[in-house]
């Protein structure tokens, strides 16, 4: 019944353009995801675990619109799970919950989004292994992995359900969730860590093994952007000044240690114009107040987006020399006490957040270029996909196309209200490259042979004098 309503839906959808941007961007393990002012939410990459809530668990090579019946705020993705926030306040979630990272039970894996809770939340975020989420009465929730203690309960025992670590404490304005340790902002400026402490993350210039609850990191309330890489931290303060601490051992704190760790936080520069920091699995980014992306850490498949020949950053380097960044999300991955990691790929907004760039591995279709696999890499390649959907009945006297989904040749019956001879047809992938492009030649019903594209979702436009529509087509 699912696939039935799925074609159903592409059957009685069309689309008109219209340029758009884009508000969040979200690298998660092997997937991403991308909010745009439209507030739909558009995915690639994994989805064995159903992450990307497309009702299967079958890989996205190229971006496409997840959950188009709902208007989305907020996106966050973790490990192999995903959160979101509703327009309403609304909680949702799906993907693996092996460690009910979704916060319900009884559930390994969900392929859909289902909604998690009713309750008022106005902050998400997906780690690893587990999600956070802050109420709009300040009030802070946890749920899913707890051996390392991240729940901030005061133990490791394990709990299905999203839990609170002091309902009386209503002042938290932000939070990071790392592979095992989480850091937090209150509404005073003050910094908190809880989790695994094993290489110095927690930021309390020790190695104690766990802290089992928010423990305030140092007196200074001039804290404002945190974000937990695997095994390190980074943090951004008031004035403009980057800082980090933990592990070191791919450079990734953006600096020289005398170890492969430091507990103690330090400042990543002396610079004063950082804005935004993000931390990979083993390598992070920042941006600067001139709109220049600076990158550091394990660079073994270009996510960088700097030379493969490069395979660590020691310290902030720039990359390339464009200054019109707006966002940047490095790939949250997965570390193993083995050594080995998965997660080298990464995701950034530029030119007004009107394009999307990727650079790094593709092992799991994250560059979102229609391919899986191929070589790394180790630049930034950007593509816009300006579609806005809107209800058929705007456009349904005027544009006819079927079989839809289709398998080697798709007919479009245009009307001949707004027909006229050399009307551009072009067929267009989701990252708006042209694959097919051709004019009308004085018949309104046109065949297009679609036999040489692969399986997965296209954009047929059709261009007159006055209008530009845009139809869904899938590909079978």
């Amino acid at each position: 019944m699912r696939v039935v309503v799925i074609i159903m839906a592409l059957l009685f959808e069309v689309l008109v353009t219209n340029a758009q941007t884009y508000t969040d961007i979200s690298s998660a393990t092997g997937f991403n995801l991308i909010l745009r002012s439209d507030s739909t939410v558009w995915g690639w990459g994994n989805n064995l675990s159903g992450q990307l809530g497309t009702g299967d668990t079958i890989m996205v090579t190229s971006p496409r619109p997840l959950d188009i019946s709902r208007k989305w705020i907020a996106i966050s993705g973790g490990g192999f799970h995903r959160i979101g926030l509703m327009a309403d306040s609304t909680l949702w979630g799906c993907g693996l919950n092996a460690n009910y990272q979704l916060g319900i039970s009884a559930i390994t894996s969900v392929d859909t989004m289902m909604q998690l809770s009713a309750k008022h939340w106005r902050l998400i975020k997906a780690g690893s292994f587990n999600s956070a989420a802050i109420r709009n009465d300040g009030t802070l929730w946890m749920a899913g992995y707890n051996v390392y203690g991240m729940l901030g309960s005061g133990d490791t025992v394990t709990r299905t359900g999203f839990v609170c670590p002091d309902s009386n404490v209503k002042d938290w304005k932000t939070i990071s969730v790392g592979g095992s340790h989480v850091l937090a902002i209150k509404n005073n400026g003050s910094l908190w860590a809880w989790g695994d402490n094993s290489k110095g993350e927690v930021g309390l210039g020790d190695t104690k093994d766990l802290y089992l609850k928010p423990t305030q990191i140092g007196k200074d309330t001039d804290w404002e952007q945190v974000s937990a890489g695997f095994f390190y931290s980074l943090a951004l303060k008031k004035d403009g000044t980057l800082w980090s601490w933990g592990d070191n051992s791919y450079y990734e704190l953006g600096r020289t240690t005398t170890g492969i760790m430091d507990t103690v936080i330090t400042k990543v520069s002396n610079d004063t114009d950082w804005v935004s920091a993000s931390t990979g699995c083993i390598f992070a980014f920042a941006l600067k107040k001139d709109g220049t992306l600076w990158g550091w850490g394990n660079n073994v498949s270009g996510q960088l987006g700097i030379s493969l020949s490069i395979g660590s950053v020691t310290s902030p380097q720039q990359v390339g020399s464009d200054n019109d960044w707006k966002l940047i999300c490095a790939e949250q991955g997965l570390s193993f006490s083995a050594g080995s990691f998965v997660g080298t790929e990464s995701n950034g907004l530029k030119d007004s957040a009107k394009s999307v760039c990727t650079a790094g591995s593709n092992q799991n279709a994250e560059l979102g270029n229609g391919s899986l696999g191929g070589p790394d890499q180790d630049y930034f390649s950007c593509s816009t996909a300006p579609v806005e959907r809107v209800p058929i009945n705007d456009l349904k006297d005027n544009i006819q196309v079927f079989p839809n989904p289709a398998l080697d040749q798709v007919n479009i019956n245009i009307s001949p209200g707004i027909y006229s001879d050399k009307m551009k047809i072009v067929v267009e992938d989701v990252n708006g490259h042209v694959l097919i492009n051709r004019f009308s030649t004085g018949k309104n019903i046109i065949t297009l042979n679609i036999s040489a594209l692969i399986p997965g979702l296209y954009f047929i436009r059709i261009t007159n004098k006055e209008n530009v529509f845009v139809s869904k087509l899938t590909k079978l």
